[in-house]
């Protein structure tokens, strides 16, 4: 069952597609480590957020996309700062480019993202880095992100809200700030045991 996040192991087939697609737009340099002795690199952690589009004229949804963060701004708010190491952002992924967006993600550490499209830029990731995905309450059971973090050897943790009052508009989650906070602290602690 592909289905099943445990069974995957790095791919040398997609590294070979990633090498070659940054490549293309001349990001394919070892990325940069962050805790290497005497770096002093930043932590790249980034959160990526939904918009609503219309995918297509008949759209049943009206544009309204399911699986976005209901309350980013507290989540960045409760990020580690640049005191601590570690540069934070957030962003909307649908208003770059795609050499942008691989650029962006090339200097990417930390990525966190809820289950949707913007998580297929895994295989282009900074070499060791992390990846979080958010699921919200309904019960999905397709692990593909999961999978894909394997094949591109990433190390890799799933949150799925658990409490359906965080479930709010326009099928939105509440990211609980106290968890959100624990599994960005794991991220780094496991970005620290790789060096």
């Amino acid at each position: 069952n592909w289905f099943r996040a445990d069974p995957c192991k790095r791919s040398p087939w997609l590294a070979s597609f990633a090498k070659h697609v940054l490549g293309r737009y001349g990001l394919d340099a070892p990325s940069p480590t962050p805790f290497a002795r005497g770096s002093g690199r930043l932590v790249n952690v980034t959160l990526i957020l939904r918009e609503d589009y219309v995918a297509h004229p008949r759209d049943k949804g009206g544009g309204k996309r399911r699986n976005k963060i209901s309350n980013p701004e507290e989540l960045m708010a409760i990020m580690p700062t640049k005191a601590d190491g570690v540069a934070a952002r957030s962003v909307k992924m649908a208003f770059l480019g795609f050499e942008e967006q691989l650029a962006l993600i090339r200097s990417t550490n930390v990525l966190i993202g809820m289950h949707g499209a913007g998580m297929t830029f895994i295989p282009f990731l900074a070499d060791d880095a992390v990846v979080i995905e958010l699921i919200p309450n309904s019960g999905m059971t397709k692990f593909h992100f999961g999978n894909l973090a394997a094949w591109s050897g990433k190390e890799y943790k799933l949150w799925k809200n658990l409490i359906a009052q965080n479930e709010v508009k326009d099928g939105a989650t509440k990211v609980n700030p106290k968890q959100f906070k624990e599994l960005v602290s794991w991220a780094i602690s496991r970005l620290k045991r790789a060096r």
